[in-house]
C-alpha cells in the first residue's frame, strides 16, 4: 500500500512599491479629485493607507484583485475636494503586509507634492 503526501508550499511575497495612477500632483482647487494608488504582487494581500502631510486621510475605497499565481494586486481610491491651501502639501500612499510587519520593516511609500493649478493669471 502506498501513501501519497501532498506538500503545499506557501511563498510569502512583499508588496510592490505603491504607484499613483494618472496623477502628476496637479489639482484644481475647489473641484473634486480622485486619487488612485496601486501595489502589485503581494502574498499575503497588502493593505493601503493614505495620508496628507502626515495625517491619515480617513475613508477610502480598497479593492483586492487576486492573480493566477497566488499573489494579489491592490487598488485604492480616495476622493477629496482640496482648497488652494493644499498647494505644496505631500500626499502619501503607503502599502504593507504581514511579511513586512513580521520582518519589522516599515510600509513601502510613494509621495507626491500637490500643486494647485494656476487659473486666471494675466500678464
Amino acid at each position: 500500500m502506498f501513501h501519497v503526501f501532498t506538500a503545499v508550499k506557501f511563498i510569502s511575497v512583499i508588496p510592490g512599491k505603491p504607484m499613483f495612477i494618472d496623477f502628476d500632483g496637479s489639482f484644481d482647487a475647489g473641484s473634486p479629485k480622485t486619487f488612485v494608488c496601486v501595489s502589485n504582487g503581494s502574498r499575503p494581500t497588502a493593505t493601503i493607507s493614505w495620508s496628507l502631510d502626515g495625517q491619515p486621510m480617513g475613508e477610502f475605497d480598497f479593492v483586492v484583485i487576486p492573480q493566477l499565481n497566488g499573489t494579489s494586486n491592490v487598488r485604492s481610491t480616495v476622493r477629496r475636494t482640496l482648497s488652494r491651501d493644499f498647494d505644496g502639501s505631500t500626499l502619501t500612499c503607503a502599502v504593507t503586509n504581514k511579511v513586512l510587519e513580521a520582518r519589522g520593516l516599515p510600509p513601502l511609500m510613494s509621495h507626491i507634492t500637490l500643486r494647485a493649478s494656476c487659473e486666471n493669471i494675466y500678464l
